[in-house]
């Protein structure tokens, strides 16, 4: 998590770790992303700024629904160019929790702890949760990340063809790995891999 005041003990080696890994990646035409969770939109977009190039944001819109219920569509002003990958999740929060604590209980009790939060938050099926699709991907053109194009999908396959409307990528253009069953979520999502040019 990070910290929001820049003089707690923590941030000083945060900030050097990801200057380092930025500069490494941005040396190799990459970015590292750091998912959106328990920190404000301003706070990450703060911290990615003091980190300088090769660093950005994997705005993960479910997350920021689930965790720390600000509004999602607002982030993406906020966040704008330094979001880099967007997730194509989904969920509601249940019962409000401090995302600090949240994302601190979860660091110490891991997927087994996280297997135990349906009474706290729940990740549901793509348009079945609170994030509002439509407005979040017009902020994202808003700020002038291209979407790629939505591509025909069997009907098994659910939420897949806003999955890849959702998927954007260091220069807009990405291909997306679809991973199923994957044990952290039970959506379908989509992963910003290797930029096309």
């Amino acid at each position: 998590v990070v910290p929001i005041d820049p003089q707690t003990p923590r941030y000083t080696p945060m900030l050097a770790a990801m200057t380092e890994m930025g500069q490494y990646a941005f040396a190799r035409d990459c970015t590292i992303a750091i998912e959106t969770g328990p920190e404000a939109i301003t706070t990450l977009s703060d911290f990615v700024d003091a980190c300088g190039r090769g660093v950005g944001v994997n705005y993960d819109p479910a997350n920021i629904v689930m965790v720390t219920g600000v509004d999602h569509v607002e982030g993406v002003k906020i966040a704008g160019k330094r979001i880099v990958h967007t997730h194509a999740k989904d969920g509601v929060n249940i019962t409000p929790i401090p995302a600090e604590e949240f994302y601190h209980k979860f660091a110490e009790g891991g997927l087994e702890w996280m297997a135990t939060l349906d009474t706290m938050l729940m990740e549901k099926p793509l348009g079945k949760g609170d994030v509002h699709w439509q407005e979040y991907l017009a902020a994202l053109r808003d700020i002038g990340k291209a979407i790629t194009e939505t591509m025909n999908v069997p009907a098994e396959l659910p939420g897949l063809a806003l999955l890849c409307a959702a998927s954007i990528a260091a220069r807009n253009v990405a291909r997306v790995e679809i991973k199923r069953d994957h044990r952290q979520y039970p959506n379908l999502y989509g992963m910003a891999a290797v930029p096309v040019y």
